[in-house]
């Protein structure tokens, strides 16, 4: 269920109110100054209880959520994550399609060698059917168009969308990142994008956090591990192999 594990939500807040995530949405100084459906949505999908429709329960439904703005687009402050126990933060946001390692690649990096815990989840972004105007994959459509330069980070779960049978919608952005690398890692189902993708990801790794936690006198795994089941078991879709449009599946 998620149970003892603490999600980041970074972009707005959720609703605190919201049936289905009530009293589970913790007090936070880096939060945003708005309360947004979307933010609420997401937060459902990572870990709603289902309260408010018999079929709405989301995938870490006893988790905590820990809300962060993404008008701040660097890595959040490791010591106020650590002091709120988050070990994974889900990013359903984008800005401009961008071919580049910057600064904010760079601190998400530095985030996650500072903590091996901690598992950021991006959304890959819903620019599909645009093409990178620079860098190596320039003017390529439907391939590289990842939405922002924190995407470009190593350490990171970037994902996108599959519709109910598994198909790619047009508008799901897919990789290379500007140096070659694969992105996005995973697809989910995102009815509504690869917001919703993202998020259903994050919820999974919160579930797969608490299981070995509870097996191992509540440590946490590493991210190393997490990410290489979730590679290694997922399920091979679109084209044979690992591809710029699926990652691993």
């Amino acid at each position: 269920t998620g149970k003892n594990i603490v999600t980041g939500v970074k972009e707005q807040n959720p609703e605190p109110a919201d049936l289905d995530i009530y009293k589970r949405v913790l007090n936070s100084s880096i939060g945003g100054t708005a309360v947004t459906n979307h933010a609420t949505v997401i937060a459902s999908i990572i870990g709603g209880a289902g309260n408010s429709f018999y079929d709405g329960r989301g995938i870490a439904w006893g988790c905590k959520f820990f809300p962060s703005s993404f008008d701040n687009l660097f890595a959040d402050d490791e010591t106020v994550l650590n002091d709120n126990h988050v070990s994974v933060q889900n990013h359903s946001y984008g800005t401009i399609v961008q071919q580049f390692y910057g600064a904010e690649a760079l601190s998400y990096d530095v985030q996650t060698w500072q903590n091996r815990v901690l598992i950021p989840v991006f959304s890959a972004g819903n620019k599909g059917t645009e093409a990178a105007l620079d860098g190596p994959y320039a003017n390529i459509p439907g391939f590289a168009n990842l939405t922002g330069n924190f995407k470009m980070a190593k350490n990171i779960i970037s994902v996108g969308a599959v519709d109910n049978t598994a198909s790619i919608p047009a508008e799901t952005s897919a990789g290379p990142v500007y140096d070659g690398r694969l992105a996005p890692q995973l697809v989910a189902l995102g009815p509504n994008g690869s917001s919703d993708a993202a998020a259903m990801v994050t919820g999974t790794v919160a579930v797969m956090q608490q299981v070995y936690a509870d097996s191992n006198a509540g440590l946490l795994p590493a991210a190393s591990l997490i990410k290489s089941i979730l590679y290694n078991t997922a399920d091979d879709v679109y084209s044979k192999g690992i591809d710029y449009k699926t990652g691993y599946g």
